[in-house]
């Protein structure tokens, strides 16, 4: 999107019938630059819908481009003829561009995997690609992660208790338990309600690691910890339900 910015604005300087074409698309453009943070940048700033209204100023940069090599005597007769020409060249780069994207797009290894490439420290990028893992129970490549997921934006609820349940799935129920522990003396829920929402989820899941290692007295104990955190969680009063 930049080069194409650059490049619009290096017609405008040079053929003033390209000024009104550039100034739609750069204005068009303008507002998912980059220039200011909005959300879908946790994927990428690039993607090819903010230029469908955009592309209005190329394609009216094109028509009145067409219209100029009608009007020289010489080529007069032969516009119709070039147009397929000069459009053909630029049709095969944007179609060899196309298929590239489309096979980081297939499904969300792939394209949380090319997310990676561009953005290394992507949190989306790193969580996903966990999940992904977690879908083929490749836990190593799961932790792998989800650590750095967490290293990425230290504050979230989500990597914390699932690098505990990963240690669990992939047999190193101790070292779960462990972590959960550590986690359990390190932090403690904000007052707001999303926050102890949030944590209830680590309490959950250290209860389920307790049960797993036959310590049902203290997963009862972390069940109702969690519960008094969120006590509109279904999930969690079915788990306090099981324990009774």
């Amino acid at each position: 999107h930049v080069g194409l910015a650059l490049a619009a604005l290096g017609l405008t300087w040079k053929f003033k019938r390209a000024r009104a074409p550039a100034a739609i698309f750069i204005l068009s453009m303008l507002p998912v630059s980059g220039l200011l943070a909005f959300d879908h940048q946790n994927f990428s700033t690039v993607t090819d819908r903010y230029l469908y209204f955009a592309m209005l100023g190329p394609a009216l940069g094109l028509a009145l481009g067409l219209r100029g090599i009608g009007a020289v005597p010489r080529l007069a007769g032969r516009a119709p003829r070039l147009a397929p020409l000069m459009l053909l060249p630029l049709a095969l780069v944007y179609f060899a561009l196309d298929y590239q994207l489309a096979l980081a797009w297939q499904d969300s290894g792939a394209l949380f995997a090319r997310l990676e490439r561009i953005q290394p420290d992507s949190y989306l990028a790193h969580f996903n690609q966990a999940l992904s893992a977690r879908k083929i129970k490749d836990y190593e490549a799961e932790l792998a992660h989800l650590r750095k997921a967490h290293q990425v934006r230290p504050r979230a609820i989500e990597p914390v208790y699932a690098i505990g349940v990963a240690l669990g799935d992939g047999g190193r129920l101790p070292e779960a338990l462990a972590f959960f522990e550590d986690v359990l003396r390190r932090e403690a829920p904000g007052s707001d309600p999303l926050s102890r929402a949030n944590f209830s989820k680590i309490r959950y899941n250290y209860a389920v690691m307790l049960v797993r290692a036959q310590r049902i007295p203290e997963a009862r104990a972390e069940i109702q910890r969690a519960l008094e955190l969120d006590p509109g969680s279904a999930m969690i009063r079915a788990a306090a339900e099981k324990l009774r």
